[in-house]
């Protein structure tokens, strides 16, 4: 399964939501420049295949440190 990390990063800030399509990145850019004021330049996304079987999918949590705290902060956006 295909999906996409958009994440903004300022210096002492930062600030990242998960996306399951291209257009929805391209909202989620879009939040992050106009809605909270980061630069275009200062935002980037992630194009990430994430396995879909339950090994795969717990080794791609596991492997990347995909914490509670960053659903919390993902969530809030």
């Amino acid at each position: 399964m295909k999906a996409y990390k958009v994440v903004a990063q300022q210096v002492g800030q930062r600030s990242a939501k998960w996306v399951g399509s291209q257009a929805a990145a391209a909202s989620a850019r879009k939040h992050f420049n106009s809605k909270q004021g980061y630069r275009q330049s200062e935002i980037t996304t992630l194009e990430i295949e994430i396995p879909t079987d339950k090994k795969g999918l717990l080794d791609f949590l596991n492997d990347n440190e995909v914490s509670a705290e960053d659903q919390v902060r993902t969530t809030l956006l």
